[in-house]
């Protein structure tokens, strides 16, 4: 199964670090995925995987600071935003009386529309990208996935960046910034004439620990469709921390790796791009993944001879 997985990176801002170790601890065991997918951070981890270079990847995240990925003003509405019982009780009466969908209805809770102008700019994401993703040339890539936010459909799109050569540079740059564009921080993103944002619902998660499934934080779904024994989740949240190893179709298994501690809330985690916190995350990453393929390989290697053995055997997960 290690010989034919795929990864699922998934979005959490500056914790986004923490997947970079478990990178580093299955390269160095030799296992390199067949696909990726990823949202927000995670889609950014994706492509650095995808093009194949750990050095490159690691120089990158060391690049990330918060004044290249938020202004100042984030800060400011964070003081004078809504007080959160407030908000929240406002929001109950609304979901009360309204028909729309719940992640919708946060979002016209929010003052969010197609066209919301958000109070930071991509730039300095944009300039990150367009440095250390090398988009001209992604023969070499992985396939890759990259999950957004269809706010007119109010789902989640699954944007196929390789391999598929009718995308641009440009267009491949507007969708990973599509994919991080959190409503009411950041402006959503047109892509050929439909407007999107971010991925992973992170407004739902912030403000009211809400899932919805108009996102997808962590999409494995497209990786389901190719032929893979085995799609691993790269979780960031603690609270996910239940082990799980289960079939999703006839002849693939996805499991997940979760951090073995607490990465923080939004503003000690999320947003904490401090050079020393990533370097933390980078290391905890690498022992959890070297920790986790010691306590699993021989779990996985085991399935394996079952199913070659009997046509018969059944799994029990």
């Amino acid at each position: 199964m290690f010989n034919n997985f795929g990864f699922v990176f998934t979005g959490g801002g500056a914790k986004g670090a923490w997947q970079l170790g478990v990178w580093k601890a299955f390269e160095e065991k030799g296992y390199r995925a067949k696909a990726v997918s990823g949202t927000s951070v995670g889609a950014l981890n994706a492509c650095l995987y995808a093009q194949g270079n750990y050095q490159k990847a690691l120089n990158a995240w060391n690049e990330i600071n918060q004044w290249k990925i938020l202004h100042p003003d984030l800060f400011n509405i964070i003081m004078k935003g809504m007080v959160l019982p407030m908000a929240k009780q406002s929001f109950l009466m609304m979901l009360r009386s309204s028909t729309l969908p719940v992640a919708s209805l946060i979002l016209s809770f929010l003052g969010s529309d197609s066209k919301e102008k958000g109070v930071c700019l991509q730039d300095g994401l944009r300039k990150l990208i367009e440095e250390y993703l090398d988009l001209n040339n992604r023969k070499n890539w992985l396939p890759t996935f990259i999950c957004a936010h269809d706010i007119k459909n109010f789902r989640p799109k699954y944007f196929r960046i390789c391999p598929q050569d009718d995308w641009s540079s440009e267009e491949i740059v507007n969708i990973l910034l599509a994919s991080s564009a959190m409503p009411k921080i950041f402006s959503s993103v047109t892509i050929r004439g439909e407007e999107y944002n971010d991925g992973g619902g992170g407004v739902l998660t912030f403000l009211f620990d809400c899932d919805s499934c108009e996102y997808d934080n962590a999409p494995k779904a497209p990786l389901q469709k190719l032929s893979l024994d085995l799609i691993l989740l790269l979780e960031l949240d603690y609270k996910n921390h239940n082990e799980y190893i289960k079939r999703i179709s006839q002849g693939t298994c996805v499991a997940q790796i979760v951090p073995s501690k607490y990465l923080g809330n939004f503003i000690d985690g999320t947003v904490n791009f401090d050079k020393v916190f990533v370097s933390e995350l980078v290391e905890l990453g690498y022992n959890d993944g070297v920790k986790w393929l010691k306590e699993n390989m021989v779990h996985f290697e085991l399935m394996e001879m079952a199913e070659k053995s009997s046509n018969t055997f059944k799994f029990d997960f």
